[in-house]
């Protein structure tokens, strides 16, 4: 049988039982807490709130509440602490409230239970907390919030884009007021459908939507120009620009803008036709120009023939010869301008069967600077009597030719003119063959 003494624990400390309220609420509270009287004086003090404030409990107990200035602790301002005070009194009821301090500085909740017995006002609990990482997180989300809505709001007023969402499977999300007036569906028509009912019946074949969707999401955007499809089976050039969008590292769909550059695509063909149009106008200019050239120079030429045929002597045989050589070069000219012309209009025609005299040509390129030794003589030339003529003016000359290469096509020679000038720098080599110089 156990006697009285034996009962008794061994340790003097009470237990969890034997505390009193008071004691509990001092130790557990885990909200910051004091207990006031009638007249607002401090009687008991949670041990969060002390540990919160860096307070001891002598600092605190018997202490006027509105005594807690701003130096001592973080608790709400007077005049916070007054209006929810008179509000739970006033009320017989829970009074709350959120402060808000400067900006940087703390936010807190203010929560004060008053306690009665009949009318007769005994204590005031007054839980004071922290909620500063509570309160920015919800301004963030407000900001956040507010920012979607801006965003919103700015996205359906805009009337000259098509500005809509995807989601990652290509269905439309969203319908803004400018894709509406461009491509004529309602919200309630487009919303669910897939972006490509837009597209033409080859766009569709070549599977160009998926293909877009493909590199968009591996490049992060892509971009294109061509004919996009309305409501009612019209078409418009559009220039289209893709965007992936994520959140949070997580692919979540497509931001798709689309602009109707029909009238732009009117204006630069309108611009390429009359640009094709006096390419073509030039072209005939050329062609006709250069036949009523001809036309005289065979004339000239066809009497130089009879003229060489009569009774001449040697010099005026030699001069003879260099006024024909030099006619059938300009007749070759006027030849090339009507290749030109030609060209242009898509009927020239390349012939291979032409057989050139390398010995004939240089002699006649000889002979036709020759009389440029008598002063007083000028001569105008083609590209292949550039050259020379320009040593000629400064002494003596010698030109030698050789063959570098050749094959059933093509050969290549090369053309050497010494003369006893006094050189030509490295610079001016460089533009020794450029037009004009």
């Amino acid at each position: 049988m156990m006697t009285s003494a034996e009962a008794q624990p061994n340790s003097t400390q009470p237990s969890r039982g034997e505390r009193s309220i008071g004691e509990a609420f001092e130790a557990f509270t885990p909200v910051p807490s004091v207990l006031l009287d009638s007249a607002f004086r401090i009687v008991q003090v949670s041990a969060s709130y002390l540990a919160f404030n860096h307070l001891t409990s002598h600092e605190c107990l018997g202490l006027n509440v509105y005594d807690l200035t701003a130096a001592k602790s973080l608790s709400p301002g007077p005049v916070a602490l007054q209006a929810v005070l008179d509000s739970a009194i006033a009320t017989k009821n829970v009074s709350a409230t959120r402060v808000h301090a400067a900006p940087g500085q703390f936010t807190a909740s203010l929560r004060a239970v008053p306690i009665f017995e009949q009318d007769t006002l005994l204590y005031v609990l007054l839980e004071v907390q922290h909620t500063t990482a509570e309160h920015e997180r919800r301004e963030a989300i407000n900001d956040q919030l507010d920012t979607n809505e801006t965003y919103r709001v700015l996205v359906d007023t805009v009337k000259d884009y098509a500005i809509f969402m995807l989601d990652t499977r290509g269905n439309v999300r969203t319908w803004n007021a400018g894709a509406a007036l461009l491509k004529g569906y309602k919200p309630e028509e487009i919303i669910g459908k897939h972006f490509s009912i837009f597209y033409g019946e080859d766009d569709l074949i070549a599977e160009k939507p998926r293909k877009e969707l493909e590199i968009c999401l591996r490049d992060g955007k892509v971009e294109d120009e061509s004919w996009r499809y309305k409501k009612d089976g019209s078409r418009f050039w559009a220039n289209v620009t893709i965007t992936c969008v994520r959140r949070d590292s997580v692919h979540i769909g497509y931001s798709k803008v689309t602009r109707d550059l029909t009238e732009r695509k009117a204006a630069e063909s309108r611009v390429i036709a009359a640009y094709e149009e006096s390419a073509k106008l030039k072209s005939a200019f050329l062609a006709n120009t250069s036949h009523e050239i001809r036309t005289p120079l065979h004339g000239m030429l066809s009497a130089l023939t009879l003229l060489m045929d009569t009774k001449l002597t040697p010099e005026q045989q030699e001069l003879g010869s260099i006024i024909e050589e030099s006619g059938s070069v300009l007749l070759q000219v006027i030849n090339d301008i009507l290749d030109y012309s030609k060209l242009s209009s898509g009927v020239f025609s390349i012939s291979t069967d032409v057989a050139v005299s390398i010995p004939n040509l240089i002699t006649f390129v000889v002979r036709n600077i020759h009389p440029a030794l008598k002063p007083g003589v000028i001569i105008g030339t083609s590209l292949d009597l550039n050259l020379p003529s320009s040593v000629l003016e400064l002494g003596s000359i010698d030109v030698h030719v050789s063959l570098i290469d050749e094959d059933a096509t093509l050969f290549t020679i090369r053309i050497e003119v010494t003369n006893t000038g006094i050189g030509i720098k490295n610079v001016g080599v460089e533009s020794l063959f450029s037009l004009f110089t």
